[in-house]
């Protein structure tokens, strides 16, 4: 069975947060309710973080990062209180 090639992806089924399309090549849209006022690191397999944008302002948030290698990066969404969710990306040039 063939998948989709733009397939929302979550570690976590019971996220309220989505990073589409997945895989992307550079430019994507993460969205979700109540993600004003969150923080997103952007991390590669090896744990560095490659991206970060503070206090987004809005439920949709589009993202364009340019010169991003092809491979698997964790999204990590953080609050004020230290709540965290973590998404999957998959960047495909």
């Amino acid at each position: 069975m063939a998948v989709p090639s733009s397939v929302p992806i979550r570690i976590d089924a019971n996220s309220k947060y989505v990073v589409y399309p997945n895989p992307s090549s550079g430019s994507f849209i993460l969205k979700g309710d109540h993600l004003q006022g969150k923080s997103v690191m952007i991390y590669n397999m090896l744990g560095e973080v490659i991206f970060t944008q503070n206090n987004t302002n809005n439920d949709l948030v589009n993202f364009n990062i340019e010169n991003i290698k092809d491979g698997m990066y964790k999204v990590i969404l953080s609050d004020r209180d230290g709540n965290t969710e973590h998404l999957k990306l998959i960047i495909k040039n």
